[in-house]
């Protein structure tokens, strides 16, 4: 029997998916699993053997899609992404089941069994209900199971899985990239901060200038840690030439380089963005600059709330007084887990 998952989005999405990837497998042992991804998911999740086929769909025609699904005959599909455009494609699959949330463009379709859970609204979804990402995504993968659990009880208890397999591993090569890294920079011998100020669609973030007055402050407050700032090709430059416990890693397109780099850091910091997720993955303590939405839509299961700086305003519509605020509370929280790291 085959049985299908579709997750092609953004770094984050995909990391948070794994989740249901995995427990899709775990419920149905027996079937041959397969996963429908892009380029970030396909580097991500290779590695992974409970995944028995992965379908990079970065270039495939709508029609190419329809057709290969069509040709594996799947008896049930994950379909985590139920906006308008995949509803549409996967209508016109053969699909026996197809289980997605509940949109307009889903309701009441032939084949699609959708399950409802309020949209995230702060203001009018009580506590208990604040589902994150990839809890949500289970209670699609649980809907599996048959008899599925009662379709609107969302405290249902859900079947007891083990996560520990969806961990992500670097390879010797990446671990080795990461080691000459620090080594050309005289950093191997010091523990290891790493500061990510980049994001691709977060609204909520520093501006650069904030994060350069953020990491200066700390370089020189604590000279015996070596910062490293991972980046890529497409992000903004920025630089600390004078400062020598500082160094810019330039990661090409393998994320695996990220992995290697947060095995071996003591703390990560960070905005709300795909690499957030990683470190979660690789339960890398964290101090999380996030929106109150996203510190309930997107927390992670390692991330420690105490370590949340939550950002009240977007980042075009920050003053300067409130970014410098929010500079302080990471400083604050900077200096509590260091004392904690160098307690133990």
């Amino acid at each position: 029997m085959n049985i299908g998952f579709y997750r092609a989005s953004l770094i984050g999405d995909n990391m948070v998916a794994l989740y249901g990837i995995y427990a899709m497998k775990c419920l149905h042992p027996d079937a041959t699993l397969i996963v429908y991804t892009n380029a970030y998911g396909i580097n991500l999740y290779s590695q992974f053997h409970f995944i028995d086929v992965l379908i990079d769909v970065g270039e495939m025609s709508e029609k190419t899609l329809i057709e290969d699904i069509n040709s594996r005959n799947f008896a049930l599909f994950i379909l985590t992404q139920s906006n308008r455009a995949a509803c549409h494609i996967f209508k016109q699959t053969n699909i026996k089941r197809i289980i997605t949330f509940m949109t307009r463009w889903s309701f009441a379709k032939q084949r699609f069994d959708t399950v409802y859970i309020p949209r995230f609204s702060i203001a009018y979804v009580p506590y208990v209900l604040r589902l994150p990402q990839y809890k949500r995504i289970l209670k699609l993968v649980y809907h599996s199971i048959n008899p599925p659990p009662p379709r609107c009880n969302l405290l249902h208890k859900p079947p007891k899985i083990d996560f520990s397999p969806i961990r992500l591993q670097s390879s010797p090569s990446h671990k080795a990239r990461i080691a000459d890294f620090l080594h050309k920079h005289n950093l191997q011998n010091r523990p290891i901060v790493a500061i990510n100020p980049f994001v691709y669609t977060t609204s909520h973030n520093l501006t650069l200038e904030g994060w350069r007055e953020l990491i200066t402050h700390l370089a020189r407050t604590y000279p015996y840690i070596g910062f490293v700032i991972p980046t890529y090709k497409d992000n903004a430059k920025i630089c600390f030439d004078d400062m020598e416990n500082v160094a810019i890693f330039n990661n090409d397109s393998d994320l695996l380089n990220i992995v290697a780099l947060l095995e071996s850091t003591s703390l990560f910091i960070s905005p709300s963005t795909g690499l957030s997720h990683i470190a979660d993955n690789l339960g890398t303590p964290m101090i999380w600059l996030c929106s109150r939405r996203d510190s309930f839509v997107w927390v992670g299961e390692t991330m420690n709330p105490k370590l949340f700086v939550i950002l009240k305003q977007r980042t075009s519509k920050m003053s300067e007084q409130a970014q410098k605020k929010y500079i302080e509370l990471a400083k604050q929280k900077f200096q509590v887990v260091i004392k904690d790291l160098n307690a133990r």
